[in-house]
This record gives C-alpha cells, structure tokens and sequence, in this order.
C-alpha cells in the first residue's frame, strides 16, 4: 500500500513495507503535504536506510517527528505531526 489511509480522526497510516528508496520518501512526502494542522502520519517501514531520511525530510519540511518504535524485527513506525500539541501522549499507540 501506498495510499495514506485514515486510521482514526487526524491521524493516517502509510504503509510502505516493501519498498526501496527512494519511494518511502517519495509516498511520505506526497502524504505529508494533505496534512493540515494538528493531523498526524503514521509510516510502517521496513527499510532501515529510510528510517533516517525520513527523520531529517520531516524535520526539514517543518514537521514534528513524534515517535519512531520498532515494531517487528526490521520493521519500524514512525509518527510525523504537522502540530505537535496535538499529539502529546501518543507514544506506543498501536
């Protein structure tokens, strides 16, 4: 899946799991800028090199990055926030 998806009220999941580089960046991007404020984007990754460039593509685009798990073995989740406030205490939520 590539589509970002509405996952609860304000807060969508992409799923890139399978894919290269570029295209978790790509997908990411694309999904981050429909974003309005107080919205969040949840990404499920497994490419390990991603996971750092989407940190530093988030924070440069002015997005918070809120938390970043390992869910599986090679498998990560990270949660990027257009307003930070909104998602104080999200931490963990599956």
């Amino acid at each position: 899946m590539s589509k970002a998806e509405d996952s609860s009220p304000g807060r969508y999941t992409l799923d890139v799991r399978g894919y290269t580089c570029p295209y978790p960046q790509y997908y990411t991007i694309k999904a981050l800028h429909t974003l309005r404020e107080g919205e969040a984007l949840e990404v499920i990754l497994d490419n390990h090199p991603s996971l750092g460039i989407l940190q530093a593509t988030a924070t440069e685009r002015g997005f918070r990055v809120v938390s970043i798990d390992e869910i599986q073995t090679n498998t990560w989740r990270i949660i990027l926030a257009k307003d930070a406030q909104a998602l104080v205490g999200t931490r963990g939520i599956s």
